[in-house]
C-alpha cells in the first residue's frame, strides 16, 4: 500500500491524503475446465479523510473476467482536495490443471529446549530427541534438519532447526530447539 500526495491542487484546509482503511489481499482464482479465463471478486478498497467524500477509481472492478495470467489491480482513493492514496494487489488466474496450494506444511510435536550433560572427559556428547512430525494438505512433505540427532554436539548452545517443505515448495514453520550442553566435572573427593 502506498500513500501519495498531490500537493499542486489544494482546496480548503485539507493537506493530507486519504488514509486507507482496507486494501484487499492478493486474489487467486482457477479457470473452469477448458476455459482460458475466470471471474475474480474482492471487496473494494476504502479510506477515510477530513475532506469527504472519497472517490475510488481502479483499473479493474470486482466481477471482471481475467485471462489466465497475473494482473496488478490499483485503487486510487481521491479526496475533495485532490489528494490521493493508492492501494494495489495482484489477481492471479490459473488454468484448471494447475494445483494452487495456499497452505504451508505444519510441524507438530515440537520439543522445547534440551539440557544435556557431557560425560566426564568428553566435550562433545551425543544428544537424542524426538523429531517433530510434518504434515501437509498436499499429502507429500519432506522434513529437513540442520543438526542430526544422535550426532556429537559441542558444549555450549546449538540451534537445531527443522524445515518442512511440500512438493509445491511452500515452506512450513521452522521450530528450533536449543540443546544446552554443560561439561560434567568429576569429583575425586566426596563432599563433606
Amino acid at each position: 500500500m502506498t500513500n501519495t500526495r498531490n500537493a499542486d491542487q489544494r482546496k480548503g484546509s485539507d493537506t493530507t491524503a486519504p488514509e486507507i482503511t482496507f486494501c484487499p489481499c492478493n486474489v487467486f482464482v482457477q479457470a473452469a475446465s477448458c476455459a482460458s479465463s475466470a471471474t475474480a471478486s474482492w471487496d473494494a478498497s476504502t479510506a477515510t479523510d477530513a475532506s469527504e467524500p472519497i472517490t475510488a477509481v481502479s483499473n479493474f472492478s470486482p466481477g471482471d473476467s481475467f485471462d489466465v495470467s497475473t494482473y496488478l489491480v490499483i485503487y486510487y482513493l481521491i479526496d475533495n482536495a485532490s489528494f490521493y492514496s493508492t492501494c494495489s494487489f495482484k489477481v492471479t488466474v490459473t488454468s484448471s490443471g494447475v494445483v494452487i496450494d495456499r497452505e504451508n506444511p505444519v510441524l507438530t510435536s515440537c520439543l522445547t529446549d534440551i539440557v544435556a550433560n557431557a560425560s566426564p572427559g568428553t566435550s562433545t556428547p551425543v544428544v537424542l530427541w524426538l523429531a517433530p512430525v510434518a504434515s501437509d494438505n498436499s499429502d507429500s512433505v519432506s522434513l529437513t534438519v540442520n543438526q542430526l540427532q544422535g550426532s556429537s554436539i559441542a558444549v555450549g548452545s546449538t540451534e537445531v532447526t527443522y524445515t518442512a517443505r511440500n512438493d509445491l515448495s511452500r515452506n512450513g514453520w521452522h521450530p528450533t530447539i536449543l540443546p544446552q550442553l554443560a561439561k560434567q566435572h568429576r569429583r575425586d573427593r566426596p563432599l563433606r
